[in-house]
């Protein structure tokens, strides 16, 4: 057809794993080049750890998870006015405390 041409790659998407692959790679450019010393900090990507469940996002940051039986907050849940945290707490203990699981 005339006046059209095929640009490489523009018929055929991108994997997703190729996609976040390079996704991750620029993140962590952007962290070395912001001064992150590697020597001193540990980067990973959540997918690499399937067993945590991350329960709450502010800002496109995850600022609560759960991995087992443990629970972690970036923020003081008690000083909201929402009882959302302290409940899912409360769950995860009765169903530890219902199945024997001291972990």
């Amino acid at each position: 057809m005339p006046g059209t041409a095929a640009r490489p790659g523009a018929t055929k998407p991108r994997p997703a794993r190729e996609i976040l692959r390079d996704n991750v790679r620029d993140v962590a450019l952007d962290y070395l080049a912001l001064g992150l010393d590697p020597a001193k900090a540990a980067f990973y990507r959540q997918s690499d750890l399937p067993e945590v469940t991350e329960l709450a996002w502010h800002h496109d940051e995850c600022v609560m998870a759960r991995q087992g039986s443990v629970m972690v907050a970036a923020f003081h849940p008690e000083l909201t006015d929402q009882p959302t945290a302290h409940a899912y707490f409360a769950e995860m203990v009765r169903k530890s405390a219902g199945s024997g699981s001291s972990r």
